[in-house]
């Protein structure tokens, strides 16, 4: 049967308390008789003296009566003091309410051990004595004094046990009291112990399960309160850790898929032009040109097709440079805002020609960046095609730059279907037309190359829906 941490703990400090006030009842019951008679004796020993103090100060006979009736009375014993002779001169003496003293010394005779009287000066002595006259057992202890006075203090020694007997009474009911007290304290205690662990260990146990919606929730200050916020961060890290492995999976899955249509893309379209030159060059064999024309009409047709071919071989090591970080830039100062209406004006009659209306908002001024002039160019370009490429008949485009602290930004924007969210995040992977957009020319890969260069530059970079359409942008540091 398994047991709960409340048990165990409760048991464990019920136990130990139980333990302590054992050990404490056995060391009384052996020890605590000799532990008073030997702090008795010791009290005596300090009687004596301070009896040898009054008897050497005092003068006034009545003040040394009332200082060694102060002594028996808080040493609880009968005090007798005898000369050098063995005479007796002072014992305890009793006060009658009524007539005042019976006598400045009231005898409470008792015949003592004639050891006690065999004491030399400086000598002392202590022992076990049943005088005949009471049978009361009693503890003497006897001082001779070097001006050869006698001192001996008696106590009855079932004084002392009664003494013992009711300490070892208060201390039972003590005992019961403690074993009570302490089996409640120790309840508590477990209590407060165990129930934050065993809520700790019910979240553990949800994390175990990916769920982690529930918290520890206690305001403690201690080890466990920091246990508990400690847990609930490892909750959040794992979360957030589980939930971006989920969307790189999820991405990897997408990228994997892209990956084959890109490679089936790529593949048609180094084909699509093969064959045309394949064919073609079958007809210039087969003799199937006969005129100069017809022969120089193939000629043209072979040599575009493997300029299409050229330039996405190029493109594609390009890319491939860019990615393995051996392409280098050659950084120079030139106006951003004059390259960016080069490339627009190039643009601006294909844009007619397709029946789209191109705009360029120029800033008036010369705007200074330091980057690869003929890169940036390449990247210009590259977001103007796009937006050709995916703007319909009647729609446009606008080429603007914004300046902002220091800082450069070129927009491209166009009109047309917005970029679905879900595709968002893959537009500059070389593989992401090849998902949108089957039936557009080339292969997409325009816009990985544009990433690659803009993060040789340190720019920031973007792609933006808007209400109408999208927006491509990059932003530099201006100069």
């Amino acid at each position: 049967m398994r047991k709960s941490i409340f048990t165990r703990t409760y048991v464990v400090i019920l136990c130990t308390i139980t333990a302590v006030l054992i050990l404490s009842w056995l060391f009384i019951s052996f020890f605590a008789e000799d532990f008073y008679y030997n702090n008795k004796i010791r009290q005596i020993e300090e009687a004596s003296k301070d009896i040898q103090d009054v008897l050497t100060n005092r003068i006034n006979i009545q003040d040394t009566a009332d200082a060694l009736k102060k002594i028996s009375i808080r040493t609880g014993a009968d005090i007798s003091i005898y000369n050098h002779y063995n005479q007796l001169v002072f014992a305890d003496y009793i006060m009658d309410k009524e007539r005042g003293f019976r006598g400045l010394f009231q005898l409470r005779l008792n015949p003592l051990p004639s050891a006690v009287f065999d004491l030399r000066k400086g000598q002392h002595i202590i022992l076990r004595y049943t005088p005949k006259s009471d049978n009361t057992d009693k503890y003497i202890y006897g001082e001779r004094y070097n001006n050869g006075i006698l001192t001996v203090i008696q106590i009855p020694i079932e004084a002392i046990d009664e003494t013992v007997d009711i300490f070892k009474e208060i201390i039972q009911y003590m005992m019961v009291a403690a074993l009570f007290f302490g089996a409640v304290g120790a309840f508590i205690l477990s209590k407060n112990i165990t129930n934050p662990l065993v809520e700790l260990n019910h979240i553990a146990s949800e994390m175990g399960k990916l769920d982690f919606s529930r918290k520890y929730t206690e305001k403690r200050e201690d080890e466990i309160g920091q246990l508990g916020q400690s847990l609930n961060k490892m909750a959040d890290a794992l979360q957030s850790s589980i939930r971006q492995l989920q969307d790189e999976l999820k991405k990897e899955k997408t990228l994997d898929i892209l990956r084959k249509q890109f490679v089936t893309q790529v593949s048609h379209e180094m084909q699509t032009p093969l064959t045309v030159v394949q064919g073609y060059v079958e007809a210039l064999e087969d003799g199937l040109a006969d005129t100069e024309e017809d022969r120089k009409y193939h000629y043209e047709v072979i040599n575009d097709e493997i300029s299409k071919m050229t330039k996405m071989i190029r493109e594609l090591l390009d890319l491939s440079q860019l990615e393995a970080g051996t392409f280098k830039i050659n950084k120079e100062q030139f106006n951003i805002n004059g390259l960016v209406k080069k490339v627009s004006d190039r643009y601006n009659e294909i844009a007619k020609q397709k029946q789209i209306i191109f705009e360029y908002h120029d800033v008036k001024k010369a705007v200074f960046v330091n980057g690869d002039q003929l890169r940036l160019e390449q990247v210009i370009t590259n977001f103007i095609k796009n937006a050709l490429e995916h703007t319909g008949e009647n729609g446009k485009i606008e080429v603007y730059i914004l300046l902002n602290e220091r800082k450069v930004k070129v927009i491209v924007k166009n009109t047309g279907e917005p970029i679905p969210a879900d595709d968002l995040p893959y537009v500059w992977e070389s593989f992401y037309k090849a998902k949108i957009n089957k039936e557009s020319k080339g292969t997409g890969l325009g816009l990985a190359i544009s990433k690659q260069i803009l993060n040789l530059h340190n720019a920031g970079y973007g792609v933006d829906n808007t209400e109408d359409g999208t927006e491509f942008w990059f932003e530099m540091k201006t100069i």
